[in-house]
């Protein structure tokens, strides 16, 4: 029965660990996005205050993540 308990406990965290890492991979992508983003807009003098919302709004639940 313990083999059985840890065998599944290795399998879990197996699969957590892999969900981790694809949302970080997913987190690091938004982010490096947001940042291009970001430079377009500085290099065109140009303002977009519905996005700077929703990034603002974001980026604190990603970085609890990380």
């Amino acid at each position: 029965m313990k083999d059985q308990n840890d065998s599944l406990s290795l399998k879990n965290y197996q699969i957590n660990k892999k969900i981790m890492n694809h949302e970080m991979k997913k987190n690091n992508e938004f982010y490096k996005n947001c940042t291009e983003y970001f430079e377009f807009l500085r290099k065109n003098s140009t303002v977009d205050f519905e996005f700077e919302d929703e990034y603002y709004f974001t980026m604190p639940a990603i970085s609890s993540h990380q």
